[in-house]
């Protein structure tokens, strides 16, 4: 194992997190024309997503963290270094790099996990409440990466469920 600075791990033996665990009880529906029912490991490679709550290790890095999840994705170790950079300029977090997340804010860990959900080239992310309990200074950090790295169409969804 490498040091924190240059993480670099076997993720073969860790589990993946699997949005869309399991398949619809009736209906159908397509991601960029891949159907749900029969091709969401296709569609996962695509697909990003940010929980209500966030999904983080307090023992890993913000760099850690980014380069985990971007292996999570399949994402080619050559090409993990420079998506790492950029994002970690684009969440401010430049000086915070190395720290573990466990001394970040929680402002600072929800632009984290809203950070993750775009790692690997997402086509498709879903975030569930990614301002949620977060002050105002974070809130608009956050809307503003969300709107950096939204790509495309948009289409938020803000229904609630009773």
């Amino acid at each position: 194992m490498k040091t924190r600075s240059s993480p670099s791990w076997d993720t073969t033996a860790l589990a993946r997190p699997q949005p869309c665990l399991f398949p619809p009880t009736s209906g159908s529906a397509t991601i960029y024309g891949h159907d749900i029912r029969t091709e969401m490991e296709r569609i996962r490679q695509n697909l990003g997503m940010c929980p209500q709550h966030n999904v983080l290790f307090d023992k890993l890095s913000v760099e850690e963290h980014l380069w985990f999840y971007s292996r999570l994705k399949g994402m080619a170790e050559e090409d993990i270094r420079k998506e790492m950079d950029k994002m970690i300029v684009d969440l401010e977090l430049s000086n915070k790099r190395h720290s573990l997340v466990q001394t970040l804010s929680g402002g600072m860990k929800r632009k984290l996990s809203v950070a993750i959900a775009f790692v690997g080239g997402s086509r498709a992310v879903i975030l569930d409440e990614p301002t949620a309990g977060v002050d105002p200074y974070a809130r608009r950090a956050i809307w503003d990466l969300i709107l950096k790295y939204k790509q495309g169409e948009w289409k938020p969804d803000t229904r609630r469920h009773p």
